[in-house]
């Protein structure tokens, strides 16, 4: 593992990270083994992507494409276009799909509002907010972000500290990686992640176990990470694998462009068109907006 900002930073974590490779008669799959009281605990991995964020004081824009593909006796594919734009206080998301709703979202880490716009192909506005939480709609949202992975009711960063870090690493993708388990905070499921010290401790994988034993998990595959700054890695492609009413559903990610932007600029937040009704799920009022 490369010295970087990021060993530098996490530091004060006081954790080290000793290993050595060994060899485990399981098919010949390769581990690592852990000397001493070597691994890391699940504040250390918390820190280690909250800093992903920090080392990048400026907006992370992203535009992706993704297909959603069905079981092999519907071969049509949903083709969605992505825009993505990461802030170090700030996340804001839009999908568009042809003929169809486009639907606008932002969180602000620091209030913990969320904004919602659907805008419908009539050209009609819809908006929501909430307050109180980080991931609103952003729950269940496929997002191709591995710094700030949202789960269910909390981003991966906020639910890592109370993560159960296995003491033998395992392979994913060809790479060693740390797996930790989560159990969820209202949610009756949990999760299980494979963090990478290569590329900043981010996931290669994410599973959704969910508490009927009998429904499939769902699954979360990120690959070709790049590093677009110092210490900050992202990943290029996602595959995402679930089943709906018994049915295999594929979604694969792909990374159309990556910039980064000026120091300095706003955050990117939902701005709501003027006469937009707008719903506060929190308090339960309703306005227009000016």
């Amino acid at each position: 593992m490369k010295p970087s900002i990021l060993m530098i930073g996490l530091a004060a974590v006081g954790v080290a990270l000793a290993v050595t490779v060994s060899q485990r008669d399981n098919g010949n799959v390769p581990r690592i083994a852990v000397e001493g009281e070597s691994v890391p605990t699940g504040k250390f991995l918390s820190a280690a992507l909250v800093q992903q964020g920090e080392l990048l004081p400026r907006q992370l824009r992203v535009h992706y494409i993704e297909r959603i593909c069905g079981p092999e006796s519907n071969p049509k594919c949903r083709v969605l276009k992505n825009d993505y734009v990461r802030s170090p206080n700030a996340l804001y998301f839009r999908v568009e799909e042809e003929g169809q709703a486009t639907y606008e979202q932002s969180s602000d880490i620091r209030t913990r509002e969320h904004r919602r716009l659907r805008t419908d192909p009539g050209g009609d506005t819809v908006g929501e907010v909430r307050y109180g939480v980080f991931s609103g709609s952003f729950c269940e949202q496929d997002l191709l972000d591995t710094a700030r992975f949202p789960l269910y009711e909390e981003t991966l960063s906020d639910a890592l500290p109370r993560a159960e870090v296995k003491t033998e690493m395992e392979p994913v993708g060809g790479h060693v990686c740390w797996r930790a388990e989560i159990a969820g905070k209202r949610w009756k499921g949990r999760y299980i992640v494979w963090l990478d010290p290569e590329i900043g401790y981010c996931p290669r994988r994410v599973d959704f176990v969910f508490p009927a034993a009998d429904k499939t998990p769902k699954t979360f595959l990120f690959s070709d990470h790049k590093e677009v700054s110092p210490g900050v890695y992202y990943p290029q492609k996602q595959e995402i694998r679930t089943e709906q009413d018994g049915r295999k559903i594929t979604t694969q990610g792909v990374v159309d462009s990556l910039t980064l932007g000026s120091e300095g600029e706003p955050e990117k937040l939902v701005a709501f068109p003027p006469g937009t009704p707008i719903t506060d799920f929190t308090s339960g009022a309703s306005r227009t907006a000016n």
